[in-house]
């Protein structure tokens, strides 16, 4: 049996939720019974929820409402979702908090590339050294 799902409809993968499998769409489309699809029914930032659920405190909370004999044998019933509690600040505060976690991950980005950069340009200075050491054009002592 397959559900369709709609943009800016959040999947919840059962047996991976409390690994963080659990997110805001951004395609229409088909998925298996091994998703739930859960749709908004008050006004709430998509963005915000999405990474709340991946937040360490949210998948633990998870994995408690989580059902199986083995942690990688878990599952994350419907009906057990329904009980996880799950904050809902005012709209304008969601707002807030998504365009803050925006400029952070913005800001990472940027830090990370900067890093990625750095890396390439030390390893190309180690490749540098190795090959005028092998060479002879430095002498190591």
């Amino acid at each position: 049996k397959v559900a369709f799902y709609d943009e800016d409809e959040f999947l919840v993968n059962k047996l991976l939720a409390w690994m963080g499998a659990i997110g805001l769409s951004n395609y229409d489309g088909v998925t298996s019974p091994a998703y739930d699809i859960l749709r908004k029914t008050c006004s709430l930032d998509g963005y915000y929820y999405h990474s709340m659920f991946r937040m360490k405190s949210c998948t633990q909370e998870l994995k408690t409402h989580s059902r199986g004999i083995m942690d990688m044998r878990l599952r994350l019933y419907f009906e057990k979702f329904g009980q996880v509690f799950v904050p809902y600040p005012p709209y304008n505060e969601q707002i807030e908090i998504s365009e803050n976690l925006i400029q952070i991950d913005k800001e990472f980005e940027i830090v990370e590339k900067k890093a990625k950069q750095e890396i390439q340009l030390l390893t190309e200075f180690k490749n540098v050294l190795i090959f005028n050491a092998i060479t002879g054009k430095i002498k190591v002592a």
